[in-house]
């Protein structure tokens, strides 16, 4: 539009042994040369997604070729509600681009969870093809409980340790302007019930987005 981008999204999941789907529209506002924002709402009934996602973000170009932003995620799901704090620092260097992103999110409990992603990417032809890599690390404050009844015998505060590698191809066809996106990602997450053992997952997905 001539305010900036929209662009809705469904997506699809099978999780735990349950369908689920959510409505997602996205809103790119261009205020300036130098400034641009990030609006998203999301929407779903499926209890493998939040009922109700927001996010806000504001994007400044700086000097150098570098870009910098902050904002923030809150997502609304049947029992709990989650607000996260983020923003980016990223950097193009001829066709390559790194970016490190941080996420802070504040618990009931006052403690904090903490995590990152570190971003690059080739890019090939045009802006729209490119080869990339995420690395995410994190760690999430777990309280575990042992409970009598309603006794408290005992309670440990445990930092959920994961990390996750993530690999992407996004290209397009040839005279034609749609875009199409492919991921593979290997992921070990510490086991809340059972501290220092790790389990393995393997994710895979294919995106199609229709230009108009």
């Amino acid at each position: 539009t001539s305010v900036g981008k929209v662009r809705p999204k469904v997506n699809y999941a099978n999780r735990f042994q349950q369908h689920g789907v959510q409505a997602e529209l996205d809103f790119y506002p261009r205020f300036s040369e130098k400034f641009y924002g990030y609006l998203n709402y999301g929407y779903s009934n499926s209890e493998i997604f939040a009922n109700h996602k927001v996010a806000v973000e504001l994007y400044a170009n700086l000097p150098s070729a570098w870009e910098a932003s902050a904002g923030a995620r809150y997502f609304d799901f049947i029992n709990s509600s989650a607000t996260i704090y983020t923003g980016s620092l990223g950097w193009y260097k001829g066709d390559y681009y790194f970016s490190l992103r941080p996420y802070i999110t504040p618990t009931p409990s006052g403690r904090t969870g903490l995590s990152g992603t570190l971003t690059s990417r080739k890019y090939l032809r045009d802006k729209y093809n490119y080869l990339g890599a995420l690395l995410s690390i994190g760690f999430t404050p777990e309280l575990k409980q042992f409970r009598s009844g309603d006794i408290l015998l005992a309670e440990t505060l445990l930092f959920v340790e994961s990390q996750q590698l993530m690999l992407e191809y996004q290209f397009t066809s040839k005279g034609q302007p749609h875009i199409y996106k492919t991921n593979l990602g290997l992921t070990r997450q510490e086991l809340v019930f059972e501290s220092g053992s790790f389990f393995w997952a393997v994710t895979a997905g294919i995106r199609y987005q229709v230009a108009f």
